[in-house]
């Protein structure tokens, strides 16, 4: 399939919002592991854990 004009501008685009969210979804990973690290979580996340 060749992509010319508007429709190479729209997928350039959306895989852009595609890469963006996947670098959002990313650093909200980091950010739930940093806090299951916690000390005022552990006990928590290892009950769940078990699961």
């Amino acid at each position: 399939m060749d992509c010319t004009g508007s429709l190479k501008v729209n997928l350039s685009l959306l895989f852009r919002q595609l890469k963006n969210l996947d670098e959002i979804l990313s650093c909200y990973g980091e950010e739930v592991e940093a806090l299951a690290a916690a000390p005022r979580y552990e006990e928590r996340v290892k009950a769940l854990t078990c699961y």
